[in-house]
């Protein structure tokens, strides 16, 4: 079981973003294998919203799980190309793993754009 994070994040346009952590299995006291498993993360304008900003995913390469994949550590990698796009200011997200037709979320909260104050180079 895996209680699902909460974390707010502040995203700014036209900069490289980056989040990385790592799943443990309390009971078991190590980090959770994360080998065949699959990860999606959605951005919506709010919960419940058939709209979708943006999805990332091990299956389009924008998320990575970490080798050795034991170790339980799951990457999201953004360019400024793709912040740069980011036509909203404010919306929701949610990450959820996959593995032998079992989904779970593992993490969620709000996000927030800001603009970029100096341009790119």
């Amino acid at each position: 079981m895996v209680d699902t994070a909460i974390m707010n994040l502040e995203i700014e346009k036209d900069r490289t973003f980056s989040l990385q952590f790592q799943l443990f299995n309390e009971a078991a006291g190590t980090t959770k294998d994360l080998t065949g498993h699959n990860v999606k993360m959605q951005i919506r304008p709010f919960a419940g919203s058939p709209t979708v900003l943006a999805e990332y995913s091990t299956a389009n390469g924008y998320i990575i799980i970490e080798a050795p994949a034991t170790q339980g550590v799951i990457s999201l990698a953004l360019s400024p190309a793709v912040t740069a796009a980011f036509t909203f200011t404010q919306a929701v997200y949610d990450m959820i793993i996959s593995y032998s037709g079992v989904v779970t979320e593992i993490i969620e909260g709000n996000i927030m754009v800001l603009p970029a104050i100096t341009s790119s180079l």
